[in-house]
This record gives structure tokens, C-alpha cells and sequence, in this order.
């Protein structure tokens, strides 16, 4: 057997069990790049109306499959962080606003904006910076595991940074957020309660 990653078997369909035939029937041609078309001709032919596929075409196929399903993780991935990133902004600018007779009393006493915005951005980034990392290492881990288990090797792309690459995306939005938030608190006079 050569380097060709494709075997072949020759069964004779008298000896397989009639429930395990099925109606995909598998017919091996060796061909070369001079008569690969006259070969599928004739098959084509022979297959009374039945789909004769190619190598090439199998992987032309397959190519395009993988190109949709990367169609796909690139909308999904947008949509997540979309989302993610709009829910974080209105989580870490509510908490501003919730807070905002604290952060009144904070400015009130001298606390300066700028220590405000800083420890507010930490609390909205950090919690979302450690998910977001965890989860995109952890899926990478996962990802590059069962790839081992199908094909026996791990294979890093760039595109395995992407998930992890977009959390710090979000991490950000939901850190800005909180700044407007806050100079909004400072332009409202504190209540007397």
C-alpha cells in the first residue's frame, strides 16, 4: 500500500448479509488524469441514472461543507459577542446606575473620577475577561482533543484564537460602558434622604 490515504476491498455482495447492503454501492476505478473522464463516462452509463462520484468531487464537496461550516462559526461567533457585549454593557452601566447614591456620596467626598472609572471597569472586565479566556482555552483543549482522537495529530489554527480573541472584545465593551454611567452620576445633585 502506498501513500494513497484511500484502501480498497473487493467483496463479493453474495457474502454480506442482505440488511447490511444498503443502496449505496461503492465501485473502485484506478484511473489516470489522461482517461479519469472516460472511466466516469462509462460509469455513469453503466449506473442506470444512479450518482457517481470522484474523488476530486467527494473532496469538492467536502471543501464546500467545510467552507459553510466556517460561514457558520463566523456568524455565530458575531452573533455571540453581539450579544455578549451589548449584555455586558447593560449589566456593568445598570450596576453604575444602581449604585449611583454611593458613587454620588464617593465624588461627593473627593474621590477623584478617574479611581471610580478604573475600579469600575475592573469589576465589569475582569469577570468577563476570565470567562471568556477560560471557556475559549478550555474549548481549544477540547477542540484539539478530539481532534487528536479523529485524526491522530493536533492541528493549531488561528482561528482557534478567534472565541478567545472576541471575549477580550467583550470584556472591553463591558468595560467602557461603565464610564458614561458614571460621569452621568456626577452630573446629578445627591438627594436628601
Amino acid at each position: 500500500m502506498g501513500s494513497d490515504p484511500v484502501g480498497a476491498a473487493i467483496i463479493d455482495p453474495s457474502l454480506v448479509p442482505e440488511r447490511l447492503l444498503g443502496n449505496e454501492k461503492t465501485v473502485l476505478v484506478p484511473t489516470t488524469a489522461a482517461n479519469r473522464e472516460v472511466a466516469r463516462s462509462a460509469l455513469v452509463g453503466a449506473a442506470s441514472g444512479a450518482q457517481v462520484q470522484s474523488r476530486e468531487l467527494t473532496l469538492h464537496d467536502q471543501q464546500n461543507q467545510l467552507a459553510d461550516l466556517r460561514r457558520v462559526t463566523v456568524i455565530g461567533l458575531l452573533a455571540a459577542t453581539t450579544l455578549a457585549g451589548a449584555s455586558a454593557a447593560i449589566s456593568a452601566a445598570g450596576s453604575v446606575l444602581d449604585r449611583r447614591r454611593t458613587f454620588g456620596s464617593l465624588m461627593a467626598a473627593g474621590t477623584p473620577l478617574r479611581v471610580l472609572a478604573r475600579a469600575l471597569r475592573t469589576e465589569a472586565a475582569l469577570p468577563a475577561l476570565v470567562a471568556t479566556v477560560g471557556a475559549g482555552t478550555g474549548g481549544v483543549v477540547v477542540g484539539q482533543a478530539l481532534l487528536r482522537l479523529a485524526e491522530g495529530e493536533f492541528a493549531f489554527t488561528p482561528w482557534a484564537l478567534a472565541p478567545v480573541a472576541l471575549g477580550v472584545l467583550v470584556a472591553v465593551i463591558a468595560a467602557s460602558a461603565s464610564a458614561p454611567a458614571l460621569r452621568r452620576v456626577r452630573s446629578e445633585p445627591l438627594a436628601e434622604e
